[in-house]
């Protein structure tokens, strides 16, 4: 675990094909569910909360279509997934690859994917664009950055 408040454990973390760490239910529900109701509202004391315990920075993004550029050049980065309760679909959506093998891992509510900031991976067009899927982009400080790194090795 890297922080009291994340659900994260060592079958978590998988180094093939490339680093990854996807962990579904990364935080308790009810932590989940006070920060899904103030979605994309930063100012909000709850997620002023979570972001200093957890020293990170957090963005929102409406809708998970495809990986991002990252904002920092080098550690981790994070997609924290924010499902809408009316999306009721279950598919793989998201496929990393190293060129030889690949994984296919699905979008789920309260799932992080913690991958290099370096790393790519596909998100899979879906046949029906509504709802939208939004997540959280998060970067990490230093000492967490070390710590995930450590989780991988």
């Amino acid at each position: 675990m890297m922080h009291n408040h994340w659900q994260v454990s060592q079958g978590n973390c998988h180094n093939n094909p490339i680093p990854y760490i996807y962990c579904r239910m990364f935080v308790k529900l009810d932590t989940y569910d006070h920060l899904y109701e103030q979605w994309n509202n930063i100012e909000h004391e709850k997620w002023k909360k979570f972001i200093d315990q957890n020293h990170i920075d957090v963005y929102f993004h409406d809708d998970f279509v495809k990986p991002l550029m990252p904002k920092r050049t080098t550690g981790y980065i994070g997609y924290w997934f924010f499902r809408q309760r009316t999306d009721r679909s279950s598919t793989g959506d998201i496929h990393i690859s190293n060129g030889r093998e690949e994984k296919i891992l699905t979008y789920h509510q309260n799932t992080v994917l913690i991958v290099d900031t370096n790393s790519l991976f596909v998100v899979k067009p879906r046949n029906n664009t509504l709802p939208n899927r939004p997540f959280c982009e998060i970067y990490f400080n230093k000492a967490t950055n070390e710590k995930i790194k450590s989780l991988l090795n």
